[in-house]
């Protein structure tokens, strides 16, 4: 799903509105929907339920394949650090060490 198509399917809600009636929006939120909160028409937040330890918006993510898990894990290795001349470019750094 893109983004727009994220943004597509939820409500919009001006600030206003939002304020008005906060504690029947917060309701929704609670509930599980996602608001989108606009400011003269321009989108400025997306509210949504709080993420629980088992339903993070990365795991989210992952489950719809928008992302994708990393390959690689742990801590990176590392070696013995170079000493670099100030000024120097680091692509030609890197050129150098590869």
């Amino acid at each position: 799903m893109s983004l727009d198509a994220y943004n597509e399917s939820m409500d919009s809600i001006g600030v206003r509105a939002l304020r008005n009636d906060l504690a029947s929006n917060l309701r929704r939120v609670a509930n599980g929907q996602h608001l989108q909160v606009t400011d003269h028409g321009r989108p400025i937040a997306v509210i949504g339920p709080a993420d629980t330890p088992s339903s993070s918006s990365v795991a989210n993510a992952i489950a719809a394949g928008r992302v994708r898990r990393p390959i690689l894990t742990g801590t990176a290795a590392t070696t013995n650090p170079i000493d670099v001349a100030p000024g120097l470019r680091l692509d030609r750094v890197v050129d150098d060490v590869r």
